[in-house]
């Protein structure tokens, strides 16, 4: 079961992806990305972690020990995974909304979106840099 969850949650990311990094500029776009297949794996999420508390889960967050110990789970693991894919695709969402408002061109936000999806807070990271050198400011909404 966790490996079929595992493949569905990957492909359902991946198609947030190919639309975000494809089609950015489709007004269905973001309402498909944020209201649907982010939402999905927040549901996912939900289950997970609902299921795993449900029967007891081991570990914590105060402690690195504890938060190795979280993850002795596969369903935990799981757990952390669809995290990573809805908070990834969420940023990416967000970056490329942003980058649109600020008029950065295509050839130097698919690098981005790509450093996004691979390596989270790279991405991010060099996305604020870009943002900043282009605009003279970080984010707008900060």
């Amino acid at each position: 079961m966790s490996a079929h969850l595992f493949q569905l949650a990957n492909l359902i990311a991946i198609v947030g992806w190919v639309m975000l990094i494809g089609f950015p500029t489709w007004r269905n776009t973001p309402k498909g990305i944020l209201n649907g297949i982010i939402m999905i794996l927040c549901f996912f999420y939900y289950c997970l972690v609902a299921e795993w508390m449900y029967h007891g889960a081991k570990g914590g967050f105060d402690s690195l020990a504890n938060v190795m110990l979280l993850f002795t789970s596969e369903r935990a693991v799981l757990a952390g995974w669809i995290h990573y894919l809805a908070f990834d695709l969420f940023v990416g969402l967000w970056i490329t909304l942003d980058a649109q408002k600020i008029g950065l061109k295509r050839s130097i936000l698919i690098p981005v979106q790509l450093l996004i999806f691979m390596f989270g807070p790279m991405g991010l990271g060099l996305y604020i840099l870009i943002r900043r050198r282009k605009t003279g400011e970080l984010i707008s909404a900060l």
